[in-house]
């Protein structure tokens, strides 16, 4: 999240990766999306103030991703002695159903992974690097900057 906040890439959210289709995930945690990122309050997925899903005390933001808007997912980590890093530009979409807490579906362009599906990158990014199931998703194109930034410093893209 700090290398997202210091190379511009504005604010970052953190989330769970809750399931995925051959394109797009569904995002998914407890109250931490920016309101910078949500949908606006008339819509219904405004940020609204709640009690926390699992253990009803005060207080969570829920709040759904604004759709249509241009973002970044990406996870740095450590893996068996090796430092590894998932970028994808993204355009995030209504989502398809309510959910508590903060989500959203996020659709990942793909293009630059030799035709393959999001269930084949995500089989690779999980299994065979260890990825964790926690992502960084800001809003914008920032895949550059941040492949730049982690070749620079010896971070395997994966």
């Amino acid at each position: 999240m700090l290398c997202c906040k210091f190379l511009g890439c504005g604010a970052p959210y953190i989330s769970d990766w809750l399931e995925h289709d051959r394109s797009s995930f569904v995002c998914w945690h407890g109250g931490m999306c920016p309101t910078c990122l949500t949908s606006d309050t008339g819509d219904g997925g405004g940020p609204r103030i709640r009690p926390h899903f699992n253990n009803k005390k005060p207080a969570v933001v829920d709040a759904t991703l604004k759709p249509g808007m241009a973002v970044t997912v990406c996870r740095f980590w450590v893996c068996d002695g090796g430092y590894h890093a998932m970028i994808c530009n993204g355009q995030s979409k209504p989502a398809k159903r309510p959910l508590s807490g903060n989500n959203g579906l996020v659709e990942l362009d793909l293009s630059d992974r030799g035709g393959r599906d999001l269930f084949a990158c995500f089989e690779d990014w999980v299994i065979q690097y260890g990825m964790p199931h926690h992502v960084i998703i800001c809003q914008g194109h920032h895949k550059a900057s941040l492949a730049k930034f982690a070749s620079a410093r010896g971070v395997r893209i994966v």
